[in-house]
């Protein structure tokens, strides 16, 4: 009887090994890489905020009289205001800003000139890297030039409007405080100054700022 098991056990083996070898030659399936799916931006950046401001502006202050163009540079700071939607990724938004203005022009043949303060009124559009946030934005313009004639005491102030573009990266370092870094192009179109002559002049600003700010979402 125990011949016979040992018998039927070696047959049995020597009639898996072909099997055995077969299994070892199949094609190994190899399963298909996953999809890539974008990340969906976890930090909301929707909601209103306030926040401040401040940077360095430069450009050029010109008018029609000859030789009377004026570079101009200075320091800005003040408030802005903004409210945020976000779909997904994208971010969406407006915000209003006011600024106090140091940028100033230099003394050319006894004129000197200087933006007292500047407005402006955007939209921003965005897309959102979770608490990351790189964005365009444009709009309107408005600021106040000042035009002094130093040797005959006149001087005259005018509102300018204009239109503005730039971009910036907003960065959330908490859940409500983020803060940003920006450049703006600033174009204020030309006013009328008269300066005490029967003939007036006219007067425009030209400018680029570079700003960093901080802003509360609520």
């Amino acid at each position: 009887m125990l011949k016979h098991t040992r018998i039927l056990v070696a047959a049995a083996a020597i009639l898996g090994l072909p099997a055995a070898a077969m299994a070892a030659d199949l094609p190994v399936q190899q399963q298909a890489p996953a999809a890539y799916t974008p990340v969906a931006s976890v930090y909301d950046w929707s909601g209103v905020y306030l926040g401040a401001h401040a940077g360095y502006g430069w450009g050029d202050i010109d008018t029609d009289l000859p030789g009377l163009e004026t570079d101009a540079d200075g320091f800005l700071g003040g408030l802005q205001a903004g409210y945020n939607a976000q779909w997904g990724n994208w971010v969406g938004g407006v915000e209003l800003e006011a600024s106090y203005s140091g940028i100033e022009g230099d003394d050319v043949a006894g004129i000197d000139t200087q933006l007292n303060w500047l407005g402006t009124a955007r939209v921003r559009v965005g897309y959102a890297f979770d608490r990351v946030l790189p964005y365009v934005t444009g709009g309107l313009a408005l600021g106040e030039v000042e035009v002094e004639d130093t040797v005959f005491g006149f001087s005259e102030s005018n509102t300018h409007l204009g239109w503005t573009v730039g971009a910036g990266v907003e960065v959330a370092v908490a859940d409500n405080i983020s803060v940003k870094g920006e450049y703006s192009y600033i174009d204020l179109q030309d006013e009328d100054y008269n300066l005490g002559l029967p003939v007036a002049t006219e007067a425009g600003l030209d400018a680029h700022t570079f700003k960093v700010g901080l802003n509360y979402k609520f």
